[in-house]
């Protein structure tokens, strides 16, 4: 009795999304609680049910069951699947104030742009961002050491005071490592799946009043929360 109450009310304080999972792998087929209710009725020769069928007995008698269980996994993925999606959108929105405030970075750039008009006896205006990529494999031919190496004394001579770059932006580390190509598609599954539970809002007339109340503002919740992530990405 107390485990049908929690699914009814999608308690997950009592029941993890493990467990959500594993009542999902549980749901009664058709043909069992056929055969369960068909013993009921014919007294099954005296003999008491056990738990499993006292259990899939229990489980068969919640309204709309397989659409709650789905509706509850989606609720207790939600915040984890929002915050492996908003937390790279954020490092990526304050790195980029970040980079663009950053006096270091800008004088490292002109270094750079100006030792390599220099090296290739150019007087480009800019430069495309992969070259960055380069200069810790280009090396004097005396000393062996990078031009990253060079670029960085010349620097230090110029800004003594200068910011730690690494230490400034190491929070991009996460930018570095994230596909947003992906995170984009995660966040579309997101909305897919919102809009199928939205679907399961028919099956209100079987929830109690407090899940109904709980399931109408987690899934408006989520619908703003789902638009606001799409306005940032």
């Amino acid at each position: 009795s107390q485990l049908k109450e929690m699914i009814e009310r999608m308690d997950d304080t009592c029941i993890s999304r493990a467990g959500v999972e594993k009542l999902q792998s549980l749901m009664p087929v058709e043909g069992e609680v056929a055969q369960l209710q068909a013993a009921a009725r014919e007294g099954s020769e005296g003999l008491p049910f056990g738990t499993a069928e006292q259990f899939l007995l229990m489980m068969a008698s919640i309204p709309g069951l397989e659409c709650r269980l789905k509706l509850w996994a989606f609720k207790v993925d939600f915040k984890a699947m929002e915050k492996d999606i908003c937390e790279p959108l954020i490092v990526l929105r304050t790195g980029m104030s970040g980079v663009q405030g950053s006096q270091t970075f800008a004088h490292l750039m002109a270094l750079v742009l100006a030792v390599g008009n220099t090296l290739n006896r150019t007087t480009v205006k800019g430069f495309q961002p992969d070259y960055l990529t380069e200069l810790s494999s280009v090396k004097d031919t005396v000393t062996r050491n990078s031009l990253l190496h060079h670029l960085t004394g010349l620097l230090w001579d110029q800004q003594p005071n200068m910011a730690d770059l690494g230490e400034k932006f190491s929070s991009l580390g996460l930018v570095a490592r994230t596909d947003y190509e992906l995170l984009e598609g995660n966040l579309s599954n997101m909305e897919e799946e919102c809009k199928t539970s939205l679907g399961y809002l028919t099956l209100s007339a079987c929830y109690t009043p407090d899940t109904r109340t709980l399931v109408s503002s987690f899934l408006t919740d989520a619908a703003e929360r789902i638009l606001s992530m799409q306005r940032v990405s």
